[in-house]
């Protein structure tokens, strides 16, 4: 099967463009026209997405007014806000809907840098995914942060880098099992330290059981001692976990994992 890697990085290109027109809209705390692309109401008995049943205008930064040009659509694009992931409460007074967009707090804009980071990130866009993250944690140092340019390091191969920085994570909060796995991953994956790893693998698990990195890891030290039933418990555990772009393994790759260990 042949692969058209123009087109699918012609794809990619254009996603990260939206993410940063988005981004950036969003930065500048000015309510987005774009979040209403994805919302439908029918219209002749096609789903239609909202901006093309009426006009949508930003009279200040943080409100979108949308106009139908038909009235009678009103209470259907209300309902359709309302059943949304958008999140906010539409205010229809008979002739127009409002949306009025909550003003950005510092911890929501943290939470948006991170979410850009990690999309970059997945879309092979690691430097600039190190770029954002290194000047929010240069601000504001926290788990979050700490957390995701810890895995980025090792995922980048910098064992020097990745083990100086995993290392002050772990000094920052010794509890924190995502830390405690971006080390022992430095020294399991660039180092060749599995003894050393174990023992912060370990750790990792004694605070969060269901950690899917930290699952597969130690699944491998099953295996080695010839322990697959221990290993698939493990394996079945981590498949049933919530999956991010920052996991060592994809949902997918363990399913395989576990149908080769049950034979």
């Amino acid at each position: 099967m042949s692969v058209d890697f123009k087109e699918f990085n012609r794809k990619m290109d254009k996603t990260l463009e939206v993410l940063q027109e988005n981004f950036g809209a969003i930065r500048a705390g000015r309510a987005n026209a774009r979040v209403l692309d994805r919302i439908t109401v029918e219209y002749y008995g096609v789903e239609t997405p909202v901006g093309q049943v009426g006009s949508i205008s930003s009279p200040d930064a943080r409100t979108l007014v949308i106009q139908p040009w038909d009235g009678s659509l009103l209470k259907k694009i209300e309902k359709a806000i309302q059943t949304s992931e958008l999140g906010i409460n539409p205010q229809n007074d008979g002739r127009v809907i409002r949306l009025v967009f909550p003003q950005l707090t510092e911890e929501r804009r943290k939470e948006l840098v991170l979410d850009f980071a990690v999309a970059c990130f997945k879309l092979g866009e690691g430097e600039k995914a190190v770029e954002l993250l290194e000047r929010q944690h240069q601000k504001s140092p926290s788990g979050d942060t700490y957390g995701a340019l810890g895995y980025i390091y090792v995922a980048q191969g910098d064992a020097d880098k990745a083990l100086a920085f995993n290392k002050q994570a772990v000094d920052y909060d010794d509890e924190d099992p995502v830390a405690l796995d971006n080390l022992a991953q430095t020294y399991y994956r660039l180092l060749g330290d599995k003894e050393k790893a174990l023992e912060y693998f370990t750790k990792a698990h004694e605070y969060k059981e269901s950690q899917i990195d930290t699952l597969w890891f130690l699944s491998r030290y099953d295996l080695e001692k010839g322990d697959t039933k221990a290993a698939i418990e493990k394996l079945e555990k981590a498949a049933n976990g919530r999956f991010s772009p920052l996991n060592y393994k994809t949902k997918a790759e363990i399913e395989q994992e576990l149908a080769t260990l049950r034979g």
